[in-house]
């Protein structure tokens, strides 16, 4: 069984809106629009998705427990300018495994980015919000 924790979710905000009950009154619609997007995040070894954990191409290279990193959360920063820097090269390992995530999202409408990480911070995050910048670029 797949736990989904913590979800980044994006809709057409043109597909939602209100319908009536039985009773006649007004109601938000909680309908999920064929457009939605989902990014999830999940734990390797309970969950099911996609593996980005070192030494993946998209796993966070910063070490926690250093004298320059020594939380989970200090290594993020350096792990977006690391992962902003290789996209731009639009080339590499990392770049490759990205794209293939976006073309994925773009196919499916929905992804679990998996690391080791309990919770967050995770450098999954960070994944998840550049993918849907791209999804968003790429549809304009």
């Amino acid at each position: 069984m797949t736990q989904k924790c913590n979800d980044l979710v994006t809709r057409d905000p043109s597909l939602e809106g209100n319908r009536e009950d039985n009773s006649g009154s007004e109601v938000e619609d909680t309908t999920v629009s064929p457009t939605e997007t989902r990014i999830s995040y999940g734990v390797i070894g309970v969950d099911e998705g996609i593996y980005c954990a070192r030494p993946s191409p998209l796993g966070n290279p910063y070490k926690v427990g250093t004298a320059l990193h020594p939380t989970r959360g200090s290594t993020l920063p350096a792990y977006r300018e690391w992962l902003e820097k290789a996209l731009a090269e639009r080339s590499g390992k990392t770049f490759h495994a990205f794209r293939g995530l976006l073309a994925t999202l773009k196919r499916k409408r929905s992804l679990t980015l998996l690391c080791y990480c309990p919770g967050e911070p995770c450098h999954t995050r960070i994944i998840g919000e550049l993918l849907l910048r791209e999804l968003d670029l790429d549809q304009d």
